[in-house]
This record gives C-alpha cells, structure tokens and sequence, in this order.
C-alpha cells in the first residue's frame, strides 16, 4: 500500500510538472481547455433544462410568453455555446501545435545538447527508446496532457452542472411517503445504480492495468520493432533485403517481437472490459429511468421534470465514471511522462571550464597526452590505456592500426567528447578541462567514419547553419574537388541534399558526401583538422588528388589522419601505431618501416604484398611465354 501511495505522489508531481511546462510553452493553453470543457459540457445540461422547463409548461399552464422565452433562450443559448466552441476549439487546436512543438524542440534541443557520454550510454538510449514506445503505444505524454485535461474537466463540470439540476430530485417531500417513494425506498432503488457503477469502474480498471502492465514488461519489444521497420525504410536495407531473401528472417523476428505470449488473450480482456462498461451503462440508464419514473408516477413532480432528472442523473454518474476513467489515464501517462523528465533532468558530469582558450594567429597549440588511460561507461576492460604522446603545431599526422585499437577513442578524448578514465591531457602545458568547453572545441574541425549531411541546400550543409559566405563556400568545395560537380548544378549552393523533404533534391555518392564532408570541416577553419577515412569513398583517382594535394587542403592546419590505407601515411610528417589499445610505435614512415619485427611494417607488408605480387593470370602467362 505504501508503494502504490508513493508512485501515486510521484505520479501527481509529473503530471504538475508537465502541465507547469505546457503552461510555461503557452500561457493560453489552460485557460482556453477549461472554458473548452465548460462549454462542452455545459451546453447539453442546458439544453436539457430548457426542455425540461419547456414540457412543463405544455403540460402546464401553456402560458405562450414562458414558451417563447424558454423557446428562445434555448435556441439562442445553443447558438452561442456553439459559436464560442468553434472560436475556442480553433485558438486551443493553435495553442496545442504550438505548445507540442515548442515541446519537441525541447526534447531535441535536451538530446543535442547533453553531455556527449550520454549518446552512448545504455540509460540514455533506453530513455529515448522508452518515450518513443509509449508514444506509439498511446499517443502519451505531453500531447496526451491536452486530452487529459480536457476530459477529466468535462466530467467535472459534467458533474457539478448535473449535482445543480438534481438539486429538486431530493428536495421533494419523500420523507412523508411511504414504500418505494420514501426514503428507504429510495435507498432501495439508487443501490443497484451505485453497486452497477462501482462495479463497472473496477472491472475495467483492473483489466486495463493488466493490460498495460503486460505492455510494459516488453519493452525490448518495441525496441526490435524500431529497428525492423527502420531496416526496412527507403533508401537502407532493400538492396541486402533481396540479395539475401532476408524477408522471411525479418518477417519471423517481427513475428515474435510483435505478437507476443499473452498479446492476443490481454487485447480480448481489454475489449469485453469496453463491453462490459457500455453494458454497464446501458443497465444504469434503464435503473435511473425506473427511478425517475416511479417518483414521477407518485406526483412528486412534473413529466419534463422526468427528462431533466434523468438526464441529469444520467450525467452525472457519466461524469463520475469520466474521472475514474481520466484518473486511469493520467496513472498510465506516468509512464510516458517519467522517462521523458529523467531524460531532461540528466545532469552534465563534464566539467564545463571557465579559462578561455588563446586564440593564436600562428595557431601554435601543442597537445599532449600524458599517461592517458580510459574505460568506456559500464565496460570491464580500458578502450586506451597508458598513451603518452604529443601534438605539434602544422604537422600532419597519421594513426593506423587494427580496428578496436583505441584510435576512435583517442579523438573522442583529445575533441573532449569524453574526459580520460586516468592521466591529463593538456593544451600548451594546461589541462584541457580548466578551458572553457564551447571554446575548446572550436579548436577542432572533424571528418568523422560516420558523418552525416541534413537534407538542406548544399551551402547551409558546408557552413553548417546561415548565413554563410558563399565565395568563401565554393573555394573549399573547389579544394577538395567537388567544383565539377558544383558547376554542373542548375541551383549551385541552394541545391538540396537528398529527397527527403524535396522531391527535386540530388542524390550523393559516398565520395560526393565525403568531399562536401571534408568542405565542411575545411569552411569551419579550426586550427586542428581530424580526418577519419576521409577518402573510404573515393574512387583511386580522387584519393591519390587528395593526398597529393593535402598540403595545400589542409594549408596551415594541424592535421591528424586515421587510415587503413598506409599508403597515404606517407604523405603524413609522423606515424602513430596503435595496437590493442595501446600507442606501440611512433615515427616518420621510413624509420618506421625500417624497423625489423615492428608493428607498422608488418601491417605496411600485408597490404604491399597485394599490390608487389603478379596476378594469377599475368603469373601464368609469364610462366608460358617461351624462353
């Protein structure tokens, strides 16, 4: 009982807490819902008293100025209840898509903003897998505090416009009657009313929370849904789909992940509890007019009084079984609601620095690295361990090795995406963490393996945002070769990446998205360049161009490589050899090479040998060519 009065709280302090941020997003957004709610619910109840009163006076005195007048007020009260729904409805419906997209913004804004570690860390993925899930699922979260509201303040209303028109059912002289209309007798007949309700209420609230509960403990579930259906988009896996008959193998795990043990039994249950509710209803309609009608039938009141008790009474229990309902919601939106403000609430651990970074025209920055070992979050074994190694200003240098040796990681630390599990690195003899962060990594311009471009012009994607300098744009997309192909567009610089938003948008090749990648980190003008594979994509041609003309690419910037293609390390000042997460070797090529038993030589042999070796067939024809 603790437990449930605990998630309870929790559950209340959400719930204000994202109606406090809607209102924050919208200060209209409130208000607007209740007088939506008010009107909603308001508008029957009259229209319903006003009838009441109308029949009444039929069979009454039938005086025409009271019908006329009940008559006009009906007419008119329904006109302008209906007129400030629609104006209502409207400025809501603006409030709403504002408020949820200044909500998304948020989110997102949350999500690129947080610390590096967390994009990586399993907390924060299961966070966002979990508001996606819900979202899906329900519709939950932010979007569903509208609906909530606005429900659970018309039952309200609903109830206490309803609690008004019944005021008369229990003013009348019951008391002096005997049998069924006195007070024990209308005991009698409003029990089963209560006893139907109350009942309802309970079935179909433990049925759903069966149902959610069994939700809930698959959340792995909607996981593997996510990725299948994104496998399977546009423009991913159709190719390797077909190749591989991968359908039936993506259709099996879909299969499992989609209809679960127990799915198809909790969505039964989930359905007769919606019939049993409207059958529920159905019997408390049917008891409310008996217990009308049978108090009508002893005089107690007139006939139009007969159609405004019970509707009304027909509303109110509507209204109570409405916040019953709306109490569930809000319990079961928790749940959205939870991941979303942890995710919000995740606190930077990076040490932001307060020391500003020397802006230096000769751009003389040295890094260096002293006994730097790190450990990824939650990983048993260390990613880098003991490096020491220094950056010079204007060199160029190389970092080969197998992959999984730690090179990757050692641009992380040295961009301070993340900060070494053990040692310093420092900037001209300083720690890198006593600088001031957004200032730090201004000093880096990064080509990463797995770069990615924005389906926006070509210009905004080199400047990364606007305005931007378009001479200054076209000369780096000249350096790095894709003039050619920039003249060749009608549009130039305002031509749009990709068909995701514009049907008239060009596709890339991988070696036309590295060269706009590379144009990108050159247009930053950082003073150091990190370039991981950055010619993976390109044809030979294209890459011997660039490394041939690297100097002038990279001009007066420090430049660090991460290749598996040893032949361009030559045209690098200084080689670092990574092997198993450790730094093994340091040098020029040639020392490196000449090194007998070194690590550089045997991986600089192993691809040599493909290219120093005659091809079968040449082998073949040499050995036949007569003497």
């Amino acid at each position: 009982m603790g437990k449930r009065l605990n998630r309870m709280r929790a559950c209340w302090r959400t719930t204000l807490r994202g109606y406090k941020m809607l209102n924050q997003l919208d200060h209209s957004f409130i208000p607007f819902t209740l007088l939506k709610a008010l009107l909603t619910s308001s508008g029957p109840l009259i229209s319903l008293r006003l009838s009441a009163l109308i029949l009444n006076e039929l069979a009454g005195p039938r005086e025409i100025a009271n019908l006329v007048f009940y008559v006009a007020m009906a007419i008119g009260s329904a006109f302008v209840i209906a007129i400030l729904l629609a104006i209502t409805s409207r400025q809501l419906s603006a409030c709403m898509q504002h408020a949820l997209a200044m909500a998304y913004w948020i989110t997102a804004r949350q999500y690129s903003s947080m610390d590096y570690s967390y994009t990586e860390h399993p907390q924060a993925t299961s966070l966002l897998e979990q508001i996606a899930f819900y979202a899906r699922l329900r519709g939950g979260g932010l979007c569903c505090l509208f609906d909530l509201l606005d429900g659970m303040a018309q039952s309200i209303f609903s109830c206490l416009i309803s609690a008004i028109l019944l005021a008369g059912l229990f003013t009348t002289p019951s008391a002096r009657q005997d049998g069924l209309l006195g007070i024990g007798g209308t005991a009698l007949l409003l029990l089963p009313i209560i006893l139907t309700v109350v009942g309802a209420l309970w079935v179909s609230n433990h049925i759903s929370r069966r149902f959610f509960t069994q939700i809930e403990n698959q959340p792995d579930r909607g996981r593997y849904r996510d990725y299948y259906e994104t496998y399977m988009q546009p423009g991913q896996a159709g190719k390797d789909i077909r190749i591989y008959r991968q359908a039936n193998a993506i259709m099996d795990m879909l299969r499992v992940h989609l209809f679960f043990p127990g799915l198809q039994k909790s969505q039964r249950l989930r359905y007769l509890s919606f019939g049993l509710t409207e059958t529920a209803q159905a019997v408390v309609t049917g008891l409310v007019y008996l217990f009308v009608g049978l108090r009508a039938l002893g005089g107690l009141y007139p006939a139009g009084s007969v159609i405004q008790y019970a509707g009304a009474l027909n509303q109110l229990l509507n209204g109570l079984a409405g916040c019953t309902a709306q109490l569930r919601e809000f319990w079961e939106n928790d749940q959205y609601l939870t991941p979303l403000f942890t995710l919000l609430d995740l606190p930077n651990p990076k040490y932001q620095g307060s020391l500003p970074t020397e802006k230096r025209d000769d751009n003389d920055y040295v890094f260096a690295f002293h006994h730097v070992s790190f450990r990824y979050p939650g990983a048993s074994e260390y990613a880098l361990k003991d490096v020491s190694l220094q950056l010079r200003c204007g060199h160029r240098l190389a970092m080969v090795g197998p992959n999984g040796s730690g090179k990757t990681t050692f641009i992380k630390l040295l961009c301070r995406l993340y900060d070494p599990t053990e040692g310093t690195i420092t900037l001209n003899g300083i720690d890198i963490r006593k600088y001031r962060y957004d200032q730090y990594i201004d000093l880096f311009s990064v080509v990463f393996q797995d770069f990615s471009l924005f389906s926006l012009p070509i210009g905004e994607n080199v400047a990364a945002g606007r305005p931007y300098d378009e001479d200054r744009i076209r000369q780096v997309l000249t350096r790095v070769g894709f003039g050619p192909r920039l003249a060749s567009l009608p549009k130039g610089l305002d031509t749009i990446l990709y068909k995701s938003y514009d049907s008239q948008g060009i596709e890339l090749s991988g070696g036309e998205a590295q060269l706009i990648a590379l144009a990108r980190a050159l247009y930053k003008d950082a003073p150091f360049l990190v370039l991981d594979e950055p010619t993976a994509a390109l044809d030979p041609v294209a890459e011997h161009e660039i490394y041939t003309r690297l100097k002038d690419i990279t001009g007066q910037h420090s430049a660090i490589f991460i290749s598996h293609r040893l032949a361009s390390c030559r045209f690098c000042d200084e080689i670092a050899v990574f092997d198993q997460g450790q730094l093994v070797e340091y040098g020029t090529h040639a020392a490196l090479l000449a090194k007998p038993g070194g690590k550089y030589a045997e991986l600089w042999q192993a691809q040599a040998q493909y290219y120093d070796q005659p091809s079968p067939s040449k082998a073949t024809a040499e050995s036949e060519a007569p003497a």
